[in-house]
């Protein structure tokens, strides 16, 4: 499965989910950046940016963005998402070392 095979909702959680994983450090890395340029580029810039509009206005908080995360019912979609949002945290681990 691709981020393009994602239903709406499931990009929505993505995007949303990645927003929440690099804002939750002080700085974004270069491997993080290397992450949403690859969302980007599978996406579109103007789709890339609606995506991130929608989960802004959607997800007011982390407890919010759970809520929806809990929503995203297929697995490979569940899979690709958390595969995504884990390599980008465990990037941020790759520079402590």
């Amino acid at each position: 499965m691709e981020i393009v095979d994602l239903k709406r909702d499931e990009q929505i959680a993505l995007v949303g989910l990645i927003e929440f994983v690099a804002e939750s450090n002080a700085t974004v890395t270069d491997e993080e950046v290397q992450e949403i340029s690859q969302i980007v580029d599978a996406l579109g810039p103007d789709k890339s940016r609606q995506l991130a509009e929608a989960a802004d206005e959607r997800f007011a908080n982390e407890a919010s963005l759970k809520e929806h995360l809990l929503g995203v019912d297929r697995p490979e979609s569940r899979e690709l998402i958390y595969g995504i949002a884990l390599d980008m945290a465990l990037s941020d681990t790759e520079n402590l070392r």
